[in-house]
């Protein structure tokens, strides 16, 4: 199954990875900007937010990043990350607007999305198995009446 990357979904990812590899080059750079305006566009300050508020129309906001220390690691950081975007699986296919996933698809996503068993296999399935339109309350429940020695998923 071909990496995000290569199935032209993140070309804007492209754009930013040519942009942090140009700012990796440049101690001080114009491009400084344009990269947080990118990650703003990409949504990416959900996951990497930068160290401090920032206001990106500020007039002097250029030579408050240039200034700013903090940079080159937040741009290693994220240089990192989009990397890591950039080789994600598709695990199976597209998913189509409105169709909703069987258990078993629905599993297959969880296996893909966490890695090395974070999550007990009985809150996955428990989940999994929801009837179509279950509400957050109705997960909830579900996961509270789990017993998995050594975890806890909800605090009382």
């Amino acid at each position: 199954v071909p990496p995000y990357s290569r199935a032209g979904l993140y070309k804007d990812l492209v754009g930013l990875k040519e942009m942090l590899f140009e700012s990796r080059d440049l101690k001080r750079s114009s491009n400084r900007v344009s990269i947080l305006v990118t990650c703003a566009k990409l949504g990416l300050f959900e996951d990497m937010p930068y160290p401090n508020e920032l206001c990106l129309d500020s007039p002097d906001i250029e030579n408050i990043l240039n200034e700013d220390p903090r940079f080159e690691k937040y741009a290693n950081d994220l240089l990192a990350y989009v990397n890591v975007l950039e080789q994600r699986l598709f695990s199976e296919g597209l998913h189509v607007l409105g169709d909703v996933p069987d258990s078993s698809r629905i599993m297959k996503y969880f296996d893909a999305y966490f890695e090395q068993n974070i999550v007990p296999i009985e809150a996955l399935q428990a989940i999994s198995e929801l009837p179509k339109g279950s509400s957050y309350l109705k997960a909830i429940t579900s996961l509270k009446s789990l017993k998995v020695p050594g975890y806890r998923f909800l605090k009382e």
